[in-house]
């Protein structure tokens, strides 16, 4: 059994580091640099029209990286700079970073949503946060 997958390509003065995408809603997650004194954000493209939709703003003055978007599509968290970022998809808002005691570099979520597992770069360290 074989998946269709649909590529695309994006064009913008942004600098892409991760993606996610959610499975049923068609939509992938970019990590970038929003510039402006923003920085770290995060956006939405929509698979089908190949279009960016509005950024999220992670509210955070720091190197960001993976990105990984729940099974529901409800939420996504990103690793970032000694923090995660948990965002609500439905409103678009970025929550408070939650603290980790090191470069947070990979990301994963359980198939549940219930946990969240971070790796850390430059401690070997594997975070777990109870979502």
């Amino acid at each position: 059994m074989f998946r269709k997958i649909k590529y695309f390509f994006f064009m913008a003065s942004f600098l892409f580091l991760g993606t996610g995408f959610c499975k049923d809603v068609w939509k992938a997650y970019v990590t970038c640099d929003l510039g402006g004194g923003i920085h770290a954000g995060v956006i939405p493209i929509d698979i089908d029209t190949q279009l960016p939709e509005t950024p999220i703003p992670l509210n955070l003055n720091a190197a960001y990286g993976s990105v990984v978007v729940s099974a529901d599509g409800l939420m996504a968290y990103v690793a970032c700079f000694s923090a995660v970022v948990p965002i609500d998809l439905l409103s678009g808002e970025a929550f408070s970073p939650i603290v980790i005691p090191s470069m947070g570099n990979g990301i994963a979520i359980t198939p549940d949503g219930n946990w969240v597992y971070v790796t850390c770069y430059n401690s070997g360290k594997l975070i777990q946060i109870n979502t």
